[in-house]
């Protein structure tokens, strides 16, 4: 009889790898998130401290208990049979009851894994053992000449850390796609270019096959074009941040169902600013330039079911919006409604401040502050028990001029009883 025993090494071995492949996939999950959504930094930051935390120590408990677990673990080759002995049991197999064995090898022809199967379904897994050659000659020297027997080399050390990188960043490319709908594939195209050239000169190393000096050079540049993947990934990822764009230009995706009530309307005042009165959003308002008034039929935003009717003008880059978004599940719970919105928006990068009052001395107002990486504004929102009036003033810095016409817009808002409408 002959023993084998766990390999220290290889569990060693293991448990870097899911180390790595944790350190690695957290961060990119991060990032993922923090690319993809308007949670703010510090929200985002709190939950990757936390999640760290939590993974420390489960690793402080589980590591111990895992390598007591796995030590215990023996092989033993006797004449007419193998057992596989672990702390709550055993697995056993005589010669003459197996029916195939697989054996598997890594890339440079070490064995890495032994399989066995019994003619009565039975199997004994081996792998992870010191001296998994010696143990193979041994099975093979045992086994009936009517044993199926299979060997299989890998062409690929699964192994090796630099998998867990390239997988995080397959992954989000595909997030990528998904998210930007078939958008920036020129940018997607390159990603998965430079990802595959990584992968050539970090698994297959073709110079340093031929010239062992070039190892370090070829290992420095594959990191460098994987740093470069990400930082293109987080690029291709950030989101534009404006929410008035969808009025004024149509380049939302939900504005596909908008129908055009009015294009490019109005009439200027003595001052040269154009009154807009929109009758199915019930609400009157200047605006510095002609404007776009639009409707959107009943649909679910937010997870709910809202009817939009809006004005939209744009100056010299300005952008000016006001929308009554028409709740069509009943009356609004006002405060709750507040509630949930002032929530939202405290958890949102966005917005920078945000104040609370009332408009007319009855109805809830919201005004924030925005701020993203194309654009800065303010937004009002009033909440009123048929819905929330949203107005927002974008533009790319805030000056006089541009605070001046935002306050102008806000102060020329009022509220009208609307007429009966098909939404």
């Amino acid at each position: 009889m002959q023993q084998f025993d766990f390999s220290e090494n290889i569990l060693k071995k293991r448990q870097k790898l899911i180390l790595t492949t944790i350190l690695v996939a957290i961060p990119c999950v991060f990032l993922t998130i923090l690319s993809t959504s308007n949670l703010r930094i510090s929200i985002l930051s709190i939950i990757f401290a936390s999640t760290i935390v939590v993974i420390s120590i489960i690793f402080a408990i589980g590591i111990p208990l895992i390598n007591k677990s796995m030590l215990a673990i023996k092989v033993f080759i006797e004449n007419d049979k193998i057992i596989k002995r672990y702390n709550k049991g055993e697995q056993n197999l005589s010669w003459i009851n197996i029916d195939s064995i697989k054996y598997v090898k890594n890339p440079i022809g070490d064995y890495i894994g032994i399989y066995i199967c019994g003619k009565d379904k039975k199997r004994i897994h081996l792998n992870g053992f010191d001296q998994m050659a010696e143990m193979a000659r041994l099975i093979q020297e045992r086994i009936p000449d009517n044993v199926t027997v299979e060997i299989k080399q890998n062409i690929i050390d699964y192994e090796k850390p630099v998998w867990c990188i390239l997988s995080s960043i397959i992954i989000l490319a595909i997030i990528a796609l998904v998210r930007l709908r078939g958008q920036h594939l020129e940018e997607i195209f390159l990603i998965v270019v430079f990802a595959g050239v990584a992968f050539l000169l970090l698994i297959y190393r073709p110079s340093s096959k031929s010239n062992l000096s070039l190892k370090r050079f070829e290992t420095i540049l594959g990191w460098m074009i994987i740093l470069c993947i990400i930082f293109m990934l987080i690029g291709v990822l950030m989101p534009n941040g404006s929410t008035s764009e969808s009025l004024s230009n149509g380049s939302n995706e939900k504005l596909n169902n908008f129908r055009i009530i009015k294009k490019q309307a109005g009439e200027p005042d003595a001052t040269g600013w154009i009154p807009a009165h929109s009758t199915s959003g019930g609400f009157f308002v200047y605006l510095p330039a002609l404007f776009n008034e639009l409707e959107l039929p009943p649909t679910e935003m937010d997870g709910e079911n809202v009817a939009v009717f809006g004005v939209a003008a744009n100056l010299e880059g300005i952008k000016v919006t006001a929308q009554f978004w028409k709740y069509q599940n009943g009356i609004l719970d006002i405060e709750a409604h507040k509630k949930r919105l002032t929530k939202k928006h405290k958890w949102s990068k966005y917005f920078t401040r945000i104040n609370e009052s009332s408009f007319a001395g009855k109805y809830p107002l919201l005004e924030m502050e925005i701020k993203t990486p194309k654009l800065e504004g303010i937004s009002q929102t009033i909440i009123t028990s048929q819905g929330m009036y949203l107005l927002t003033v974008e533009y790319k810095k805030a000056s006089e001029r541009n605070l001046a016409l935002a306050k102008r817009f806000f102060d020329s808002f009022k509220i009208i009883t609307p007429q009966n409408s098909k939404h």
